[in-house]
């Protein structure tokens, strides 16, 4: 190992990563986080989803899906309401105030993804997110 102490620890780098990308995201974006965004960018690409389907659509756990759905639904970019046949379940939509924020948001991602890729070649990109997609569903990891 070298001189820095998270050389080698695949969980301490994927964190700092995490938090490198999350800040340039909240920074550049400011009206959403990235959870938030992936969230109305799911409802906006299937109308009426349960909240379990916008878990599985984002990959994102069950108690987070429902506290930004909560939190986007006080802020006016969510409505849901209980699906006929089972009083526990919400379906979600996109309000008019959600489809203007995520349509201005979405380009605004958009550039903060590519900034985030720049550094690597088009091979190495698509390597690099190939490889994140496969530890991101594996869920037995």
């Amino acid at each position: 190992m070298g001189t820095d102490a998270s050389e080698g620890s695949v969980v301490h780098l994927l964190h700092q990563a995490t938090q490198v990308a999350d800040g340039v995201f909240t920074r550049t974006v400011r009206t959403l986080t990235p959870r938030q965004f992936v969230i109305l960018k799911a409802v906006a690409a299937s109308e009426g989803l349960s909240q379990t389907d916008v878990m599985d659509a984002t990959g994102i756990d069950r108690s987070t899906v429902s506290s930004m759905t909560r939190t986007l639904v006080k802020r006016g970019y969510l409505a849901r309401k209980r699906i006929k046949g089972d009083a526990r379940t919400y379906a979600v939509r996109l309000t008019d105030a959600g489809r203007r924020v995520f349509n201005s948001a979405k380009p605004i991602a958009e550039k903060v993804e590519i900034g985030l890729m720049k550094r690597f070649s088009n091979a190495e990109r698509n390597r690099f997110l190939n490889l994140l997609a496969m530890l991101a569903r594996d869920r037995t990891a």
